[in-house]
Order: structure tokens, then sequence, then C-alpha cells
């Protein structure tokens, strides 16, 4: 007896493999696209879908958009945010996957990630939002932390910044070891993208070392000067600073 609303064009899942939502087309000309959770589902035979509201509620619900959108929604609010547009926006990674979006990247300042959390929770259709952003200055607190005891012995100074989830090392430490040691205990703090040693030590020529920090992505496009050559496969990754050498 109940009267039809639509037909299901789309199954969402959730963070397992069961579904979440149902993406349901509305059956009037010009009709919507509507997400429905599964938990409004009364009721599921070889015919039909019967639901446990009506149809006004039903109108309530949040409008379907596809990933691309929500994923071009999102990145227009991260730049109308006139903070993010000259710091961090650059810097986020942003991916959509059946409506949930996933926010990667190394930021500046935990503040903006405040920022950016308002941005997207301002974007309509959104099923869920994950965030792994590392702020540099929380990352920071991190490498000083791993570096205190170096910087305790008498004949160490050791100075360090962290830009974009790079940290930068400067200073003058007693030997080429204990610079060794520094940059390794930098290295292996979690989230450090890699390390740039710009430490004096005996027996150290900075100006001969390559201190360049290249991080391409696998299936990036290479070039020659004249054209195309071929695409990222596999890098090779120093252990020692997590920088990329071949």
């Amino acid at each position: 007896g109940g009267q039809s609303i639509g037909r299901i064009m789309n199954l969402l899942p959730g963070d397992g493999a069961q579904v979440s939502c149902l993406v349901i087309r509305t059956a009037h000309l010009w009709g919507h696209h509507k997400i429905l959770p599964v938990g409004l589902v009364s009721d599921v035979n070889p015919k039909c879908v019967w639901l446990s509201i009506d149809r006004s509620k039903f109108q309530e619900l949040p409008d379907y958009k596809s990933d691309a959108s929500i994923a071009n929604e999102v990145e227009s609010a991260l730049w109308n945010d006139p903070v993010l547009r000259v710091t961090d926006f650059h810097e986020v990674d942003v991916r959509v996957k059946n409506g949930v979006v996933s926010l990667t990247g190394h930021i500046t300042a935990v503040m903006n990630q405040e920022r950016i959390e308002s941005a997207v929770g301002n974007v309509k259709g959104i099923l869920g939002v994950r965030i792994h952003l590392i702020a540099d200055d929380q990352l920071l607190l991190n490498v000083s932390e791993a570096l205190v005891q170096i910087e305790r012995v008498e004949g160490n100074h050791v100075f360090a910044k962290v830009e974009n989830g790079v940290v930068v090392l400067s200073g003058e430490v007693i030997s080429a070891e204990v610079r060794g040691l520094a940059e390794q205990r930098a290295a292996n703090v979690p989230s450090v993208r890699g390390v740039i040693n710009g430490l004096a030590a005996p027996g150290i020529d900075l100006d001969a070392e390559d201190q360049h920090f290249l991080q391409p992505s696998i299936g990036e496009k290479i070039f020659f000067r004249d054209g195309l050559f071929g695409f990222v496969k596999q890098v090779i990754i120093n252990r020692t600073n997590r920088r990329v050498v071949d």
C-alpha cells in the first residue's frame, strides 16, 4: 500500500564491507539523488525496499554528490580561507571515496588544522572526514625531544626547524659521529619526511654535501629537457635521513 519514492542507483560502503547508505533517485521528473542511511530501511524483499520514514522526511535527506564534485568543493573551501590560501592550501592532499573525505599532508601549525576542519565542515553532502595532517609545530616539539640528550653535551649546539615535515638541522657539534647521530634521531621521529643536516663538525665540508630534498611520487612523469621520458616506478631512500637518493 506504500507509494514509490524512487530507485536505488548506488550502494555506498562504510568502514567495513557492509553497505552504509543507499543512493536513491527520486521518481518525479528532474529527480534528485538522495543519500539514505541503511538504518532507515525497515524491510527488503525481492521487489522493493521499504523505508521507516515518510516522504517529507525523505526529502529532507542530503542530496548525493559525486566524489569529484565533493573534492572540488572541499578544495574551494580551503582556498577561500585567506590564511590557508597563503600557507597550507598546496600542502593538503584531498581525496574522496564513496563520499568520505581523506585529508593528508604536512601543515605549518595545529591552528591551521582547526581552520581546515572548519572549512571542510561547511561542505554539504560529505559522509565522513578522515584527517591525517601533521603540523610542523607539533613535529618540532617531537624532534626537539629526540635531540635533547645531544644538545646537553658540552660543545654541541643544535638548532632545528621544520618546514612541511622536513627537518632542517643547523649549529655545531663536537664530531662527525655526533652529527650523524643527530640526523638519525631526527629522522626516526614518526611522520618526519626527511632531514637536511646543516650541522658543522670537524672534518665535514658542508659545501660539498648534496642537501637537496626531492620526494617524487610513484607514477609521476619524468621529463628530459626535450620531452617526456617515462614515469617514476620506485624510489630509493637513505634510511638515515629519509631523503630520496635515486
